[in-house]
């Protein structure tokens, strides 16, 4: 325990040893002005008396340098539990998040292995097998979906970040993750403003793949009119689809990616957990290529 805690700040070490000995007050002391104004001190004493049921230690499974922050993923010992929470640079809490884990994971892996759909270095912003490393888990039909960006220096964009061209995953090309035919696109969806959504079209502009049966590729929030695919095509492994946009439900310029077993994502669809070329399965915090 003692080799993993050298990795901590002290302020990390403190908010641990808060949370396993339930000291609420002590805990809400750590949070920033923006997270004491959403939360109220007896909800905090609620949470953690709901987390902490026994004696428990933790111990650090990731810990993710961001430009003006750091988040810390850690599990229990026992592996019932976790918290994920990031200090921004006074080392104040801004976001902190108490999750049951599920060990037991049996989902279904894909007969086929499958590249991710980039030619260049980009950072998995969700993705890994719990909900403390992958917001998607707890729907079925995302669950071992990624979310991608591009990072340069932990910071996505040059400038304010407020066009899409300041991003440097915008305009990106896109490649089928593995042969297969083009059986579902959309590509008119018009791209937002970064911070802004368009909810009522989650996917935006997409392309979806048959690679086998029950095996179909997704990648969603293209650009504005880019896709160069048409269903019926078929295509070839690392053969481009189109470009990275920000459209749909989405505030920034990334792509979405996943597996599943069915070509509708929303009809009694399952997310598959992808068997990757390199048979390395990438989590929350990794950067990734083509190989990966």
């Amino acid at each position: 325990m003692l080799g993993v805690f050298n990795k901590l700040n002290n302020v990390s070490k403190n908010i641990i040893y808060t949370i396993e000995r339930k000291n609420y007050k002590v805990l809400y002391n750590f949070f920033n002005d923006n997270l004491k104004s959403n939360i109220k001190k007896r909800t905090v004493k609620k949470i953690l008396n709901s987390y902490v049921k026994r004696n428990i230690e933790h111990y650090l499974y990731k810990k993710i340098d961001l430009h003006f922050s750091t988040q810390y993923v850690f599990f229990d010992k026992s592996h019932q539990g976790g918290i994920s929470f990031t200090l921004n640079s006074d080392n104040l809490i801004e976001y902190i998040l108490f999750k049951p884990l599920n060990i037991e994971d049996n989902g279904k892996v894909t007969r086929l292995q499958y590249s991710m759909p980039i030619d260049k270095t980009w950072a998995v912003v969700w993705g890994g097998h719990n909900e403390l490393l992958n917001y998607h888990y707890p729907y079925v039909n995302q669950r071992y979906a990624y979310d991608l960006v591009i990072r340069k220096d932990n910071k996505n964009y040059v400038g304010n970040g407020e066009t899409n061209n300041d991003y440097f995953a915008f305009n990106q090309e896109l490649f089928s993750p593995q042969e297969g035919v083009i059986v579902d696109t959309q590509n008119s969806e018009k791209d937002n403003i970064p911070g802004k959504m368009a909810k009522e079209k989650p996917l935006g502009n997409y392309v979806v793949i048959r690679h086998s049966e029950k095996e179909y590729s997704l990648i969603a929030h293209l650009k504005y009119q880019s896709i160069v695919v048409k269903p019926g095509d078929v295509i070839k492994k690392g053969q481009l689809l189109g470009n990275c946009g920000n459209s749909g439900n989405s505030t920034e310029p990334h792509i979405h990616f996943q597996l599943m077993d069915s070509p509708t994502l929303f009809n009694d669809c399952h997310s598959l957990k992808i068997n990757f070329s390199s048979e390395y399965t990438p989590i929350q915090g990794d950067l990734v290529t083509w190989d990966s």
